[in-house]
């Protein structure tokens, strides 16, 4: 898989945090001849943000990275939003999360469970009644899986 370099990926960030938002994650998805970046925004003021936002930062994105060879495609992280950094995890303690790990784990890579636990190198999940620590370094990728049923009740 190809990987975004760490100078892009902090010129990416600059121009959308100075346009006031957050850089939620950048995820780069192979096409048949080439590759699609998806950049993941959210709100500084944890508002809702719209396609309207998106195809701001697309825009802004575009004219600031028009040497780039990429196809750029902005979105917001939605309910059931992928966790990218470290610093994600904690406003989700307590909520259920998917992960995925890079080896196999007691059998499996598919883990679903409570977040119970989370610092700057790891995070532990409720699993089976059973708290599993992971690495982030061993997690390939994570995603929250909101209660629909709460959500919508209100």
């Amino acid at each position: 898989m190809k990987l975004i370099s760490d100078n892009l990926q902090a010129i990416i960030r600059s121009q959308i945090e100075s346009m006031g938002y957050i850089l939620w994650g950048i995820e780069i998805i192979p096409r048949k001849y080439s590759y699609l970046t998806r950049i993941y925004i959210d709100s500084q003021e944890k508002k809702s943000l719209g396609i309207e936002d998106c195809a701001l930062v697309n825009r802004a994105l575009d004219a600031c990275l028009q040497e780039e060879d990429m196809q750029l495609e902005v979105s917001t992280p939605g309910l059931a939003r992928k966790l990218f950094f470290p610093e994600q995890y904690s406003s989700y303690l307590g909520k259920k999360i998917r992960i995925r790990t890079k080896k196999m784990i007691e059998g499996r890579k598919n883990f679903n469970g409570e977040l119970v636990d989370c610092d700057a190198n790891s995070l532990t999940l409720s699993v089976d009644d059973t708290s599993q620590v992971f690495s982030y370094s061993d997690v390939s990728s994570s995603q929250l899986e909101p209660n629909y049923d709460e959500i919508f009740k209100k």
